[in-house]
Formats: structure tokens, sequence, C-alpha cells
């Protein structure tokens, strides 16, 4: 039996999570975030309220991270390839139970999307919204991408961002020296 064989981890991805690293082009919150959905040891998903959301405050968005829409929809679709997108449907099963998990009744899909696939990690910024300790009990971690990087092993040692002429995922240039903790 292999020692180095990793299990698949399940990510949910707050919709906060994906809104910040469309709009912050600089620091740690972009490269954490495309670290995250980019390993091929993570499953990472959300559910489909994050995409009506998302196209809600579309306009808002493409403003604050200086993108026209076209191109904020190109960086969504880019971003989407690696993030599953679950309908409500398949999940709604859990949602009555865990209205017990969540301080904000907005979080309940992301609360029963990572339930249901556990041992998971439910990545926000919002972690006051969630009954973390009551989660974690269940087999759900919550916590902010840097903090799920530290927790799978990842340490961010090095990020030097140099900014093209137009801001968006794209035009980001990043050095990333990551180092992998083994366990």
């Amino acid at each position: 039996m292999e020692e180095n064989q990793e299990k698949t981890r399940n990510l949910v991805i707050d919709t906060n999570v994906i809104i910040s690293s469309l709009i912050k082009t600089e620091g740690v919150t972009r490269i954490a975030f495309l670290l995250l959905v980019n390993n091929p040891s993570n499953k990472s998903m959300c559910p489909d309220l994050a995409i009506r959301e998302i196209k809600i405050h579309e306009e808002e968005i493409a403003r604050r991270a200086c993108m026209n829409p076209k191109l904020l929809r190109n960086a969504l679709e880019e971003l989407f390839r690696n993030i599953e997108i679950i309908k409500e449907e398949d999940f709604k099963d859990s949602i009555a139970e865990v209205k017990d998990f969540v301080n904000d009744e907005n979080d309940i899909p992301f609360a029963a999307l990572a339930l249901k696939y556990k041992p998971s990690f439910l990545i926000t910024y919002n972690e006051k919204h969630y009954k973390m300790e009551k989660l974690k009990k269940e087999g759900v971690v919550v916590s902010g991408p840097i903090e799920a990087l530290k927790e799978m092993g990842v340490d961010l040692v090095d990020v030097k961002i140099r900014r093209k002429r137009r801001a968006g995922i794209f035009s980001v240039m990043a050095r990333i020296i990551a180092s992998i903790k083994k366990k």
C-alpha cells in the first residue's frame, strides 16, 4: 500500500470567497483560492445559489474588480472549470436539519452541502455565520482560504504579485513558493 496516496478533500466554497478572489488583485486572497480549487487532491464545489448570487451582483463585482462584464463572465467561466456546481435538489433533504448549524439562514445551502460531503472544508470569510464547533463535530471544518491551506499542510511562504495594466483574474502574474509539510 502506498503511503503517499492522498485522499480527495471536499471543499465547499462560499460565494464571498469567489467574489473576493475576483476583486482583490493583491495579496494572498486570490492565490490561496486558486491553490485550493486547482489542487487535484481537492474536490471543490458550491451550491447553485452561488451562481445566482454572483449574477445578481455582477455589475458591482465587475466595477470593483475593474473588469468589464464580459471579462468578468470569462473569468468566472475559467474559475468554475474546477468548481462543481451542485443543484439544491441534490442536497435539499438535509436542509431542514442544518438550521441548527448556522447563525445566518442565507448560509444554510453551504452548510448542507458541506455536511452531505463530509468530511469537508467549508471555505468562507463569514466564519461567524456558522456554528463552527458543532460543524467540526460532524466532520466539517469552517475556515478562510489561507487557514484551510495551512490545515492541509501548505504554507504560503512568499507571494509576489505584479499587476499589468488591467486588473483581473487573467492579468495578474503571481510567483508562489509553497512548502508542503509532510504529515
